[in-house]
């Protein structure tokens, strides 16, 4: 089953960056690769939540660094 669609005011939010309420203050959350969550710093800008996600998923979310860890010698098709 595919996760929901974002809403359209949070479409522009990178990979694993999200907007909560936290006791009536909106605060961001990212969600790291291995599914553990954190809240980002109360008074956090939206510009610079987005900037910290940005740089972070163009390090820890490479598609090329899955594909090396995933790599296994012995899984090859059979001839």
């Amino acid at each position: 089953m595919a996760p929901r669609r974002r809403k359209a005011e949070n479409k522009h939010l990178p990979t694993g960056l999200f907007r909560r309420k936290l006791r009536t203050v909106n605060r961001f959350k990212y969600r790291f690769p291995n599914g553990k969550e954190i809240l980002l710093p109360a008074g956090t800008y939206e510009f610079e939540a987005i900037e910290a996600a940005i740089i972070f998923n163009q390090k820890h979310r490479n598609p090329t660094i899955k594909l090396l860890m995933s790599y296994d010698e012995y899984n090859k098709p059979i001839k």
